[in-house]
């Protein structure tokens, strides 16, 4: 990208391409996950440090903030 996309101001607006690529990253991620069934917890935990240090490029933030943020959302949607 050119430059820096203002985070979307409704976080629910899927019209938003933002919100849409977000959604298909996370369908990818986790039926890449699903169908390698050999994937084992550090796998896993590496692809999350991967992860969180990549968006903590953008959100301006340690990997450990980004963990953080994530916990939220996730407690948010059980």
């Amino acid at each position: 990208m050119a430059g820096k996309r203002p985070v979307p101001q409704n976080s629910k607006d899927f019209t938003d391409p933002f919100n849409a690529g977000q959604m298909v990253g996370m369908l990818v991620m986790v039926t890449f996950i699903e169908k390698q069934k050999h994937v084992d917890a550090k796998q896993i935990e590496k692809l999350k440090w991967v992860c969180a240090a990549n968006a903590g490029v953008f959100l301006e933030k340690p990997a450990e903030d980004v963990f953080l943020i994530i916990d939220n959302l996730v407690k948010g949607m059980e």
